[in-house]
């Protein structure tokens, strides 16, 4: 029991330490790494004096002009297409919303006339029943 507990935590170490080991290596590089270089400066010179000898080419920045205003052309672009879009979606919806009204008061006044007919109707209809019953009831009574 006691080399178990002794053995384990000494290969669980060395498994770490060879993992880290294997991952730390250089696998070649992709051709995408960073080429730095290293200066040594002087203790009376800043370290802005390096930093000055950093320049990009003249063309770089003409075409960084030209690539941002490129971009911003589209950028307003899309934008005054999606305005387009929104006040064509608000314009439909309002037409839809007045549609809709217009249709609840049809049916709304269809109903009224339905309703008004069918309370003319069944009145008649009680009354000729009524008469009818009455009718009845008199040729159902012996004459005197």
């Amino acid at each position: 029991m006691k080399i178990r507990t002794f053995l384990f935590p000494l290969v669980f170490t060395g498994l770490a330490l060879y993992g880290g080991m294997v991952a730390a290596q250089d696998t070649g590089g992709t051709g995408d790494d960073l080429d730095v270089s290293m200066g040594v400066i002087g203790q009376d010179q800043a370290p802005d004096s390096l930093t000055d000898k950093i320049k990009l080419p003249d063309t770089a920045s003409m075409q960084g002009d030209e690539s941002s205003t490129e971009g911003l052309s589209t950028a307003n672009d899309a934008r005054e297409k999606a305005d387009s879009a929104k006040q064509a979606r608000d314009e439909a919806g309002d037409e839809s919303s007045e549609a809709a009204e217009d249709a609840s008061e049809h049916a709304s006044d269809i109903s009224n006339d339905a309703r008004d007919l069918v309370n003319e109707t069944s009145g008649d209809v009680r009354q000729a029943a009524q008469e009818l019953s009455r009718e009845a009831a008199d040729q159902a009574q012996p004459s005197g």
